[in-house]
């Protein structure tokens, strides 16, 4: 297995160095997305970062109900399409997605349900994720204190996400978000150091 030391302060930083270095390969870990869709011929650009690596999102309506988009972080970049099962402009919608893409030293798979409800300048969201990522075996720790950030015996290996966020719309086009999640290892070998997340995005919708 390949090591890598690096102090938590630089993590975000060298995380595409390492990534380089040792061969990992790391799934989406934000989603910033509701279960509405964006509609028919509409953009929809998004990016933002916390203490997950920084996320640029875009997304289409290809038509009412279905978009499709990019999904890009600093360790991978990948294409989804959404479905919009239920889809109201006020009230609740429900909706599911598959994204597929590469990775720095790999490639994921993963699937998404979503709830969301639009209450005028407020669209609160929550969502699931089983993400299914191929990589080498790696290992990602603080040189100070020995704490592994990440670390996977196995050239593959699966993890669920659970996404609680909103929207804050502060015009018709431009909104604020802010995103909590939580991962959970599902692959035996598998060890994450820290699976608390918080992210905040801006967005516009054109």
């Amino acid at each position: 297995m390949k090591k890598l030391s690096l102090s938590i302060f630089h993590f975000l930083f060298f995380i595409l160095c390492a990534a380089a270095l040792g061969g990992c390969a790391l799934g989406p870990l934000a989603n910033h997305e509701t279960a509405r869709s964006v509609g028919k011929g509409m953009h929809e650009l998004s990016f933002g970062a916390g203490n997950a690596p920084p996320f640029f999102k875009w997304s289409y309506g290809a038509t009412e109900n279905f978009d499709l988009g990019l999904h890009a972080e600093a360790t991978s970049i990948g294409i989804r399409g959404k479905y919009s099962f239920i889809n109201q402009t006020q009230g609740v919608s429900f909706a599911g997605a598959l994204g597929i893409g590469n990775s720095i030293g790999g490639s994921h798979q993963y699937g998404d349900l979503l709830v969301s409800g639009v209450y005028n300048w407020f669209e609160p969201y929550g969502a699931v994720r089983y993400a299914h990522v191929n990589t080498d075996p790696f290992e990602l720790k603080d040189k100070d204190t020995g704490n592994v950030f990440f670390e996977t015996d196995e050239y593959e290996y699966n993890y669920a996400q659970v996404f609680l966020g909103s929207r804050f719309w502060f015009s018709p086009k431009w909104y604020l978000g802010l995103e909590f999640s939580a991962v959970k290892p599902i692959s035996s070998k598998l060890n994450i150091g820290g699976t608390s997340l918080l992210t905040v995005g801006l967005g516009v919708r054109f």
